[in-house]
């Protein structure tokens, strides 16, 4: 939006600021002062008003482009080079079969060597925290391999560094696991890796990772078509693998699709070694995508199940299915809604959870937990591509009981990068609508009084007294319920709009008793003959219709919760 217009400095948007303010003043004085006839007055201000006008528009989108631009280019990396010193130590890596194949089963789906991940969800103001687990199987090395020392997994034994010190000897005694696949071009926040016991495990730097991954694929090549072979037809290919594996794009699949038909080509007059060269267009597939956040981890004698866990902060994209830029999309219920929340602060109470890693286990877990004070309201799956609920196999829900959580169980699943986990929770009675509903009722009260007073009705004229208590903006504040910092996240949508409008018609209230004339006490004159009968009318009838609407709401919100909570 603001890509195409030029930045206003900030001594730019002072200056329009400025002027802007002198020709507003201008048009005041011209008002108040200057004597050239009432029209030409008007005119004349008119006139002032509109320039200052212009200017404060340009100030205003000034200061908007001025804060939206971003100051740092994210996308700015440079690409990586595969000097000499990277593809020699490629080629030192003398990877074997286990390994090789261990690291392809992590990161294909339904291979089984994942036997279940768990993750846990919470909210924040903007971001999301992530703790995920996986109990890995880490197969068996042979009894030959444990001749040297056989570290268990998360013990301090420096392996990650022997890749950066080019040290290669003990490499075969470790398996290399991709434990997180993160989007391309997205930082991984806070993302810190523990062993069973709590112990901090260190990730392999991005060009170790990178320069295990080429190996490994150079692997499977060269065992599907022979040294002589590898050494004549596969040198081009790695250079686009090598392109693709260290790419900064956000999606490199027609990359990785030309060089699968490479490999594929590649496997014709090896027929019988076609599989390992569908291996290796598989993690290309695989990772084409994702970059590979990967731990080095001991060999055992036998097979051992492993668990780590690891926590991340990401910040969810908002998930937009509705038409924009038509006046149909602007002014729909939703967006109606979602503008209000905005302006006034309203959080919202969703969560969705990517279900990117379901097809990676045999068996998949996620509890995402609500904000303080709510309770689980709504859940289900959704395919990002449509935003309508998807029906998902083998899956298992939490049922709701008013609890706080959400929990989603899958088991066996094939399919997961295009959907996601969403729960609504809603806020838990009595919350900010309680508030705000007998702050109405008070307001209401208050107002009837008022107006009792102002038109004559009562003998005592405590009318100014009361309006006087409307008036003050630290009781209106208070009591109305726009402090709602001990409620859920502020208070929802119905409290807030609850809290403006007990507010408008306190201050309407106050109006039409400081402005219009008063009745006195004992006049013979009808109700409707009474000053400013029609206006308190009005005011009385803003304030007691949102007391009933508000009301009505805590109701509905204290009936739904109690079906739960009994269920």
């Amino acid at each position: 939006m603001s890509g195409d217009r030029p930045e206003v400095s900030l001594g730019g948007r002072i200056k329009l600021a400025t002027v802007s303010w002198v020709f507003a003043i201008a048009s005041c004085i011209v008002v108040a002062f200057v004597d050239f006839g009432l029209l030409i007055s008007i005119f004349l201000s008119v006139l002032l008003a509109g320039i200052s006008l212009v200017f404060w528009i340009k100030y205003f989108r000034g200061s908007i482009d001025s804060y939206m631009r971003t100051r740092a280019d994210h996308r700015g990396l440079p690409p990586f080079v595969a000097n000499r010193e990277f593809l020699d130590g490629v080629a030192k890596l003398d990877i074997s079969e286990l390994q090789a194949s261990t690291f392809l089963q992590m990161v294909d789906p339904q291979s089984g060597r994942i036997e279940r991940i768990s993750e846990s969800v919470e909210q924040h103001v903007r971001s999301v925290t992530i703790n995920t687990s996986l109990t890995v199987l880490l197969p068996s090395s042979g009894a030959a391999q444990q001749s040297h020392r056989s570290p268990t997994v998360g013990q301090e034994d420096n392996a990650h560094l022997k890749v950066a010190n080019n040290n290669y000897d003990d490499f075969r005694e470790y398996l290399v696991l991709p434990l997180v696949l993160q989007g391309r071009g997205r930082l991984l926040d806070n993302f810190r890796v523990h062993d069973a016991n709590e112990k901090r495990i260190s990730t392999l730097t991005y060009q170790d990772a990178l320069m295990w991954q080429v190996a490994i694929i150079r692997k499977f090549v060269r065992d599907g078509i022979g040294k002589k072979n590898f050494d004549a037809h596969y040198g081009a290919i790695e250079a686009k693998v090598i392109g693709i594996l260290s790419s900064h794009n956000y999606s490199n699949a027609d990359d990785a699709l030309a060089v699968e038909s490479s490999l594929i080509a590649l496997s014709v007059a090896y027929d019988d070694r076609r599989r390992l060269l569908l291996a290796a267009a598989r993690i290309v597939l695989a990772l084409s995508e994702y970059y590979a956040g990967c731990v080095m981890v001991p060999m055992s004698s036998r097979p051992t199940y492993a668990k780590f866990a690891f926590e991340r902060r990401e910040i969810p994209h908002v998930v937009e299915q509705r038409p924009r830029g038509k006046l149909v999309g602007w002014f729909s219920p939703e967006n109606l809604r979602d503008g209000f929340r905005a302006v006034l602060g309203v959080r919202p109470s969703s969560v969705q959870h990517p279900l990117s890693y379901v097809d990676r286990a045999r068996s998949y877990h996620v509890q995402v937990r609500g904000p303080d004070g709510t309770y689980l309201g709504r859940q289900r799956i959704v395919d990002s591509r449509t935003g309508k609920t998807a029906a998902f196999p083998n899956k298992v829900m939490r049922a709701r009981y008013g609890q706080r959580y959400s929990h989603l169980y899958v088991r066996n699943s094939w399919r997961g990068s295009q959907f996601y986990y969403e729960s609504t929770f809603y806020e838990r009675p009595p919350g900010s609508v309680a508030v705000s509903a007998m702050s109405s009722v008070a307001a209401t009260f208050l107002i009837a009084l008022v107006a009792l007073s102002s038109m004559g009705m009562t003998s005592v004229p405590f009318g100014a007294a009361v309006t006087t208590l409307l008036a003050v903006p630290a009781a209106i504040g208070a009591w109305s319920g726009l402090d709602q910092s001990r409620t859920m996240v502020g208070g929802v949508l119905a409290a807030r709009v609850s809290a403006l409008v007990t507010i408008a018609a306190s201050f309407l209230a106050i109006l039409i008793y400081s402005l219009l004339p008063h009745t006195e006490f004992g006049t013979d004159a009808s109700l409707s003959e009474r000053a400013g009968y029609a206006w308190w009318v009005v005011a009385f009838s803003i304030s007691g219709l949102n007391a009933l609407a508000t009301s009505g709401s805590w109701s509905l919100r204290t009936i739904v919760y109690r079906h739960f909570v009994r269920r």
